[in-house]
């Protein structure tokens, strides 16, 4: 005995309206299936709902797409007036940390020296592929 395979995991979202509106153009009229269940006009409002919501998730994403490019370049703008700003600041404070500080801007940490290095362990030496290395 046949079974039916409708495969829909596999169908994009347009593939599955497109397949859907198919089979209820093939079932319309189709003596074999007189009182279909759920009813093709069921089918068809789904249908008709996903293309809706579809093309609304669409648009949006394309407008979402839009505005993150505009806040992405929003966001380069700001910071390139805040590094002008913090480069006013610190040429005018001359380096002095507490009036850096007055415009409400942290100062780098001071430098310390690391020390010395601890020696090396297992450090051995190899002839490589290529003379003189």
């Amino acid at each position: 005995m046949a079974k039916v395979n409708l495969n829909l995991k596999n169908f994009t979202v347009p593939d599955k309206m497109q397949y859907g509106t198919q089979i209820i153009k093939a079932m319309t009229g189709n003596a074999n299936f007189t009182s279909p269940d759920p009813k093709l006009s069921d089918v068809q409002t789904a249908i008709t709902n996903l293309q809706t919501t579809y093309t609304d998730a669409n648009n949006l994403r394309q407008l979402s797409y839009a505005k993150t490019a505009e806040q992405n370049q929003q966001e380069k703008n700001v910071d390139t007036l805040l590094t002008a700003l913090g480069n006013y600041v610190e040429n005018a404070s001359k380096g002095d940390e507490a009036i850096i500080k007055s415009a409400g801007i942290d100062t780098r940490a001071k430098g310390a020296p690391v020390g010395i290095p601890a020696m090396p362990l297992n450090l051995s030496a190899a002839e490589g592929d290529k003379n003189g290395r």
